[in-house]
């Protein structure tokens, strides 16, 4: 189960050209409430070469998926998820805790417009599709106090 109730499983298959390997942000610097709780949103920091993967979900990591691999054919980003290592016994919390990841591809593609990302369950299922817009995006950072 992920974030605001959406199912995250399936498989797009057959993409290998470029991979990379998410790596939670401790510290992100953003202003996460500037984001959409509940909703995946991808941008690109550098495109074709760094790709930041954020959703919000439970402070209980348990409950929340967890992203394991990132691959593309250049045209297109399948992003494999492992599904949420809780069990019946796990206790989910709704204090929408803010995930941001970000995922270096070893060899940089080029990007010329908008790319398709299809997010997949490494345990099989349906797919969900977003858009990754061409242009880099920097979120704002954490307004000074």
């Amino acid at each position: 189960m992920l974030v605001g109730g959406l199912g995250l499983v399936g498989c797009a298959g057959g993409m290998t050209d470029h991979t990379a390997d998410p790596v939670i942000v401790s510290d992100p610097n953003i202003d996460v409430n500037a984001l959409p709780i509940g909703e995946f949103t991808l941008w690109w920091d550098e495109p074709g070469e760094l790709l930041h993967i954020y959703f919000g979900g439970s402070g209980v990591e348990a409950c929340d998926p967890t992203p394991v691999e990132v691959v593309s054919d250049g045209d297109e980003i399948e992003m494999r998820f492992d599904p949420p290592a809780g069990n019946d016994e796990t206790t989910c919390t709704a204090d929408l805790h803010p995930y941001l990841y970000q995922a270096v591809f070893a060899e940089p593609f080029e990007v010329t417009g908008a790319v398709n990302a299809h997010l997949v369950s490494t345990d099989g299922g349906d797919e969900r599709t977003v858009s990754i817009d061409p242009e880099p995006f920097a979120p704002e950072p954490w307004p000074a106090y």
